[in-house]
């Protein structure tokens, strides 16, 4: 014999919907508890990190820039906002668990609707209060990646705390599938309204992609470009590498060479014509191509940091024109050639002779500095190169395309995503016995990353080598950057590289010669 209600429910029904609905609200109330608290660590992860990238300005300026302190400012009262929204949310949830924990009468259990209006009605109000809270870490994120503080040592130390935060909203994800599948199981018991916090899981979920590739693009910005030049005057090494690695194929040898044609190095040059400074700017172009190298705030045509580095950003600019034109079919001749030519007697005489213009001062210039960059990379290439293969060698499909199934490496995501470059340099060098690391970042990162490990880094190719492209460098990302695995050293110093995520979903091999390596000398490096 059994009892049944208005609705027609039966009370063992009724029971069984209660039970239910108390394992929901529990989780309700242990996922409100673990997410204010990881909020909190996550939010107190960004405000210290911001605190040690303002010390390390201190110390680097004996100052701090007010606009950022005033950043830093906007950041802490976000933090607080989203703080106060999570522990609402988090009060919201504990009310219902500790509702459904205290006094639960299966008797006055109403009907299935009924029960389902209420959860509902719950979810809106959760709902109502996650989108908020990540409403302000958005806000949050974005002051944090316009902060306008240009110091590379205090940002990097700033997005150190960054990382932690995301690290933070990742175990608050991972948190949250394990709630899905618990509640998942309760509900396979029987049907229930479970939609709308599916709706608000799906929402935690996307919010922290989005957050990831938010920060994710922060850290593109930091890629930082290494090399070598021989021959510099020690205190504008550091510069001319750094110009000279911004594209190509503008090097740091080519930077090199023009200053010393332009001014001998000599940081206070000025010519009859009116040109001024380590690299020769005329106070018009200055004007619209100077910039600020040494993050002082002031474009200085007579600074050496501020000059050199608008030489190579302008040679860059130069260079893409001139690329543009023989594309075209409007000029013809080397695009380095025609942009030496275009710094030397303007980019419209180039247009105007379709190519280098029959000046002899121009047609001297292109030549001198030409010549002259072999003196600026002697010494660099003296390393002993290992000519080799690696073994276990790779295996062709046709063409250029590898057999990752006949090597035995299956396509699957690990921590890196499948057919990203990053993910097969992790794969080839784990296949070779050669040291790798599941967060080595993107593929630009690899050489900084494996530094801070005590990894060695070197100039020279060796078979087995992770080969780092910075960001721009070789058609990478120019955010990004690119890494790919040496499999094979030559004689003539070319090298065979095998790499992933070139757009193709698939591996393919590349051979590069020496003198494009030697031309990208200063964009690319080699992690052993």
């Amino acid at each position: 014999m059994s009892f049944s209600s208005s609705s027609g429910q039966s009370l063992t029904e009724r029971v069984q919907v209660g039970k239910i609905a108390k394992a929901q609200a529990v989780a309700y109330s242990r996922a409100g508890v673990t997410s204010a608290r990881v909020g909190k660590s996550a939010g107190r992860a960004t405000v210290n990190g911001v605190k040690r990238g303002t010390s390390r300005a201190l110390r680097h300026f004996g100052k701090t820039p007010a606009k950022f302190l005033r950043v830093k400012q906007r950041v802490k009262l976000s933090l607080k906002k989203r703080m106060k929204l999570m522990k609402k949310r988090y009060k919201g949830f504990k009310k219902m668990g500790g509702g459904a924990l205290n006094g639960f009468n299966p008797s006055s259990l109403g009907a299935p609707l009924a029960a389902g209006n209420a959860q509902e009605r719950f979810a809106q109000n959760a709902s109502r209060y996650l989108t908020q809270s990540l409403k302000m870490e958005a806000k949050a994120a974005k002051m944090v990646a316009k902060s306008p503080y240009k110091t590379y040592k205090g940002t990097r130390a700033a997005l150190r705390g960054v990382k932690k935060s995301i690290a933070a909203t990742k175990r608050m994800a991972a948190f949250i599938r394990h709630i899905v599948q618990m509640i998942a199981r309760v509900a396979s018991m029987a049907a229930t309204a479970f939609a709308p916090v599916l709706l608000i899981l799906v929402a935690i979920v996307a919010s922290v992609t989005l957050l990831g590739s938010v920060f994710s693009s922060i850290m593109g910005f930091m890629n930082s470009s290494e090399g070598s030049v021989s021959g510099v005057p020690s205190e504008y090494e550091a510069i001319v590498i750094r110009a000279g690695s911004i594209c190509q194929p503008i090097s740091p040898a080519l930077i090199a060479a023009q200053v010393q044609q332009e001014s001998g190095f000599n940081p206070h040059a000025a010519s009859p014509a009116g040109a001024q400074g380590i690299s020769q700017f005329m106070p018009a172009t200055w004007k619209a191509h100077g910039k600020d190298a040494d993050g002082d705030r002031r474009a200085d045509i007579m600074n050496p940091q501020d000059a050199i580095y608008s030489q190579g950003a302008y040679m860059c600019e130069l260079a893409s024109s001139v690329q543009n034109l023989v594309a075209q079919g409007k000029a013809s001749g080397d695009v380095t050639d025609l942009a030496l030519a275009a710094y030397n007697s303007g980019l419209g005489n180039v247009m105007k002779y379709h190519g280098i213009p029959p000046f002899k001062e121009t047609q001297n210039y292109v030549k001198t500095i030409k010549a002259n960059m072999a003196n600026y990379t002697q010494g660099l290439a003296s390393n002993a190169v290992s000519v080799g293969e690696l073994a276990p060698p790779l295996k062709i499909a046709s063409g250029r395309t590898v057999d990752i199934a006949a090597m035995g490496i299956a396509p699957r995501s690990t921590t890196y995503e499948v057919y990203q470059c990053t993910w097969w340099a992790d794969q080839r060098r784990k296949q070779i016995g050669r040291k790798t690391d599941p967060f080595m970042g993107n593929g630009g990162d690899w050489d900084n990353t494996a530094r801070k490990k005590g990894w060695s880094v070197s100039q020279t190719p060796h078979v087995g080598d992770a080969i780092v492209f910075e960001p721009g460098v070789h058609g990478s990302h120019k955010l990004y950057g690119h890494v790919a695995v040496v499999e094979k050293v030559n004689a003539d110093g070319s090298i065979l590289i095998s790499q992933s995520g070139t757009g193709f979903g698939r591996v393919v091999t590349e051979t590069i010669s020496s003198a494009a390596l030697n031309a990208m000398r200063g964009g690319i490096s080699y992690v052993e």
